[in-house]
């Protein structure tokens, strides 16, 4: 197998082959074969490591990363590991602690905080973890909250908060 370097190719290919991975995976896991699903998104993580080393973590690349452990993280959940899929999904919550720490509460990285919170508290549910959930989806709540009151509503935000409402039962 071939790696591709990021130095190799222009930066546009390095983000059309990443895009590839991450949509090959997407349609594995709706044909519910989480096994191909999560072979392609190995490979987009090693792509997203990559691309995090190359560029001194930059915002937008830990962001990147983020989103390759959670992916990972919803095969794993979608194949019943629940132990990897929280593995994955609390290194992605890790990094988007850090990057809303770093670069201060822009809507972004705070929907991304709030999902990578809700991601650990739906693996907390599955496992029967229930106030371990609870507090987690508040949490979440509370973030996406404070997103749409400092940065102005978006559909993302309030969709996300929908969502989370429901997993409370509200």
């Amino acid at each position: 197998e071939h790696r591709l370097e990021s130095s190799d190719v222009s930066p546009e290919d390095f983000c059309q082959a990443r895009m590839l991975l991450v949509r090959l995976g997407d349609a594995d896991l709706r044909l519910n074969r989480p096994e191909d699903a999560r072979n392609w998104r190995q490979r987009h993580l090693v792509l997203c490591r990559q691309l995090v080393a190359e560029n001194a973590q930059q915002p937008d690349a830990l962001r990147e990363l983020a989103d390759s452990l959670r992916r990972i993280g919803d095969v794993e959940r979608v194949a019943g590991e629940t132990r990897p899929a929280l593995e994955h999904y609390q290194a992605s919550l890790d990094l988007c602690e850090r990057i809303a720490a770093d670069t201060g509460e822009s809507a972004e990285s705070l929907r991304e905080l709030s999902l990578a919170l809700c991601r650990v508290a739906d693996v907390d549910a599955l496992a029967g973890r229930t106030e371990s959930a609870l507090g987690g989806y508040r949490r979440g709540r509370e973030i996406i909250s404070r997103s749409i009151r400092n940065n102005g509503p978006s559909l993302d935000g309030w969709v996300q908060l929908s969502q989370i409402q429901e997993r409370l039962g509200q």
